[in-house]
């Protein structure tokens, strides 16, 4: 096992456990890339691990109490495509989406489930500042920000 493997399997549950279970893997999909987008922004000393652990910090909503189920059919294709999107092999699909919409816009950094209570800071600080963190994209009732 080396160190790749236990920052991509990390990303793989922290994803998972955001979603929870009546989420999508679209969605799982977007919080691995909205982690990737602060990663290569240089959030946690651009150290997988450390952009991982600090996401509760500037979550959108508080963690889900859910167990994984490993026979979660959303889990395994997440855990079959993570490399894509840990290795930027593939495009970010959220931002892609988004450019269509506004082309020279920074990249997204928050999201939140609009039908889970939504925390205090993030209200505060996010969503309420369109100016500085413009709303970009949904999926469902997750909220995509700048």
């Amino acid at each position: 096992m080396t160190l790749n493997d236990i920052q991509r399997a990390a990303l793989v549950l922290y994803a998972a456990r955001q979603v929870g279970v009546d989420g999508n893997l679209e969605q799982m999909k977007a919080v691995c890339y909205i982690l990737r987008n602060r990663q290569r922004a240089g959030w946690g000393d651009g150290n997988w691990l450390t952009v991982i652990e600090e996401a509760p910090s500037v979550a959108g909503n508080d963690p889900l109490d859910e167990r994984l189920r490993l026979e979660d059919r959303r889990l395994q294709n997440l855990a079959r495509d993570i490399d894509m999107i840990f290795y930027s092999q593939e495009d970010d699909e959220i931002s892609r989406v988004c450019a269509r919409q506004d082309k020279d816009r920074p990249p997204i950094f928050y999201w939140c489930f609009i039908h889970r209570p939504i925390r205090d800071w993030f209200a505060r600080t996010i969503a309420s500042d369109p100016t500085n963190h413009k709303m970009r994209a949904q999926i469902a009732f997750m909220m995509l920000y700048e």
